[in-house]
């Protein structure tokens, strides 16, 4: 069977190889004979239409195409245009924003099935039966979802994969795994401050325990850790075989479990590997030790970022993230100390949010020792608490999900324009701020300081570094 692995492209302005491809690709390899090519146009920039000649030249018996919420329309165009050049290839969706709403591409005639979740599994399943034949037993298979003979959408609800390990270390041939550094037009990794190109990104553990309401929950509130072994042997294949001279930790909360995180760096240490870490996906800043950011030092981690969202104590309540904040500031500015370069990520526009506590959220920003802060807008995701409560108080959903520096669906009691103009002022602020210029460019390697130099002005003359483009989330 022929399975052509896609992820199409999208106006992002950072893009990193595609592990959840690599995770399903490995996977099919080792427990079936499948013949896999992957086509990551977010790093080579196919069209829909050419990726649609590339599934008929490989004669695609199965085309998988994954989808974020950014790249949702991208998605389905590719799907409609793999359905025009290859009529006879399954094809089926999977990914971040399929596990946020399972039916939504069932809408699109191009469209066979949908995976919900963590699709190693689900996908191999799905595989199998259709390679025998069969489709009465499509509801044995958790997280498949699918159009019925009627034209109703059914499916089964996703299952998590209980141990990590069983899954192999991703399929990195099957990708120019060079070409990634080589690209002039997005970054390598969702840092903006990184310090090489030759980044690549690592998965110590999936899942998040916190249900904060804006978050659309794609890897279960139970986190599932790979071993250390399995941990270090990736990053030492990053390193060694593929080059990496930076590696990103891309874990939804890698401190999720404060002693396990610390044990990992303490691991790299003593394995002897040199390769400059960052943390980017968010820790939470009140989940932190000395005796973690000691461990983080010796590893070699460089860059962290912390997760804050809202400065308001009402606000944390309300959307069940509850960081203390006090404590929050306490450990940015220990970090900050440390020579860690540190940043923060930041949301306005919660429900029934003012413009006072959005000025908390500005303010706790400005007066905290990051060197950096985004400033992004709440979107509402399907399958919410979020979602959930703009519904049931008639607010009208847009959608649109693909640029999340502007006002889709406004909860707040702030007039859109006004957020965004508290958006602008937020990154002035922010930035114009002697002492965080001069500890900005101090702990910024030194043969990225024109590239930092053009991030600094960018902010501050326009409020952000990458205003108009989407981001991945």
């Amino acid at each position: 069977m022929k399975v052509l692995l896609v992820r199409p492209n999208a106006d992002a302005p950072s893009n990193f190889p595609p592990l959840g491809l690599l995770h399903i690709a490995s996977y099919l390899r080792e427990n079936g004979r499948y013949s896999i090519h992957i086509v990551d146009a977010a790093n080579t920039f196919e069209t829909p239409e050419q990726i649609g000649g590339i599934a008929s030249d490989f004669e695609a018996d199965v085309v998988g195409i994954s989808s974020l919420a950014a790249d949702s329309k991208h998605a389905a165009m590719t799907a409609e245009a793999v359905r025009a050049k290859r009529p006879g290839a399954t094809i089926v969706m999977g990914g971040a924003h399929v596990t946020s709403s399972p039916i939504y591409f069932l809408k699109f005639p191009a469209v066979d099935y949908c995976i919900s979740g963590e699709g190693e599994i689900a996908f191999h399943n799905l595989l199998d039966l259709l390679s025998r034949g069969g489709n009465g037993e499509l509801s044995s298979i958790p997280g498949v979802y699918y159009k019925t003979a009627d034209g109703e959408t059914t499916g089964t609800p996703r299952s998590f994969i209980p141990d990590l390990d069983a899954i192999p270390p991703p399929a990195w041939d099957l990708i120019d795994v060079e070409s990634y550094f080589r690209n002039k037009h997005r970054r390598p990794s969702a840092n903006p401050h990184f310090a090489t190109k030759r980044c690549l990104p690592v998965m110590t553990a999936r899942g998040c325990p916190f249900g904060c309401s804006y978050c659309h929950d794609v890897a279960g509130r139970k986190v599932r850790a790979y071993s250390k072994e399995r941990v270090l042997s990736d990053i030492e294949y990053l390193e060694k075989k593929l080059g990496a001279t930076e590696v990103e930790i891309i874990d939804d909360l890698f401190n999720y479990n404060l002693k396990r995180a610390t044990s990992v760096l303490d691991t790299i240490t003593e394995r002897g590997l040199k390769v400059p870490i960052t943390l980017t996906n968010g820790l939470r800043a009140d989940y932190i030790s000395d005796d973690f950011l000691e461990s983080c030092k010796r590893a070699g981690v460089y860059r962290i970022i912390f997760a804050i969202e809202s400065g308001s104590p009402r606000v944390q309540k309300a959307m069940h993230k509850r960081v203390n904040l006090e404590r929050a500031q306490e450990n940015i500015s220990k970090a900050a100390a440390m020579r860690f370069s540190t940043g923060g990520y930041f949301m306005l526009g919660f429900p029934d949010e003012t413009y006072e506590e959005m000025q908390m959220s500005i303010k706790f920003a400005v007066d905290s020792d990051l060197h950096t802060a985004g400033f992004s807008i709440v979107a509402t995701f399907p399958n919410t608490e979020l979602y959930e409560w703009a519904i049931s108080k008639g607010f009208s959903i847009s959608g649109e999900y693909e640029d999340y520096n502007k006002v889709s669906t406004n909860l707040s009691k702030v007039p859109s324009q006004t957020i965004m103009k508290l958006r602008r002022d937020a990154f002035r602020r922010f930035y114009f701020n002697p002492k965080r210029i001069y500890r900005f460019f101090r702990d910024t390697p030194v043969k990225m300081f024109w590239r930092k130099a053009y991030i600094a002005a960018r902010q501050f003359i326009i409020g952000d570094v990458d205003s108009g483009k989407k981001k991945f989330w």
